[in-house]
């Protein structure tokens, strides 16, 4: 045990005494300058009393803040360390690598998803990975809302809907 852990504590206890101290300091300087008519007189008091009263209070604040920072330091690691378990708990087990074979269609992949090449939502974006749409499926990603290529692929005669809602008629009011 190092000889510091023992006062690590009390820091926040040894604060709060020194603080008393530098206030019991204060009122003795205050007490022995009222008790004396002459300015010059009370000097003494002011300083002995005043002053060193006032640095016990401004070292008990220190040691108060510093004791509650510790504390709070070390919460927080603990709340990290829970994090980090649970996360650990929660994270899916390691998978073998899936193979793309190459057949089907092709499917630009994100992080979480895939689209067809032609996406609104890719444009401008560069370095995607692209892939078979089985290995994109296998690999747990999901297709796109906007350009859905699980649909595309299905029907290809068909084109894929581009997301957008049909206008609405003029002159119709309420639902349709």
């Amino acid at each position: 045990m190092n000889r510091f852990e023992r006062f690590e504590r009390f820091g926040a206890k040894l604060g709060v005494l020194l603080c008393l101290a530098g206030f019991v300091l204060i009122f003795l300087g205050w007490n022995g300058a009222a008790s004396v008519d002459s300015v010059t007189a009370q000097f003494p008091y002011l300083i002995s009393g005043g002053l060193a009263g006032l640095g016990l209070i401004v070292l008990g604040a220190i040691l108060i803040s510093v004791d509650i920072r510790r504390d709070d330091g070390r919460r927080v690691e603990e709340m990290l360390a829970e994090v980090r378990d649970a996360l650990a708990r929660l994270a899916p087990p390691v998978e073998e690598e899936v193979v793309d074979t190459g057949t089907g269609p092709r499917v630009v992949t994100g992080q979480t998803s895939f689209h067809r090449p032609d996406c609104r939502l890719l444009e401008g974006r560069e370095g995607l990975a692209e892939m078979s749409l089985e290995a994109a499926t296998a690999r747990g990603l999901l297709p796109c809302r906007i350009c859905e290529p699980a649909r595309a692929a299905r029907a290809p005669g068909r084109p894929a809907r581009t997301g957008r809602r049909p206008r609405a008629r003029r002159g119709r009011v309420g639902p349709r």
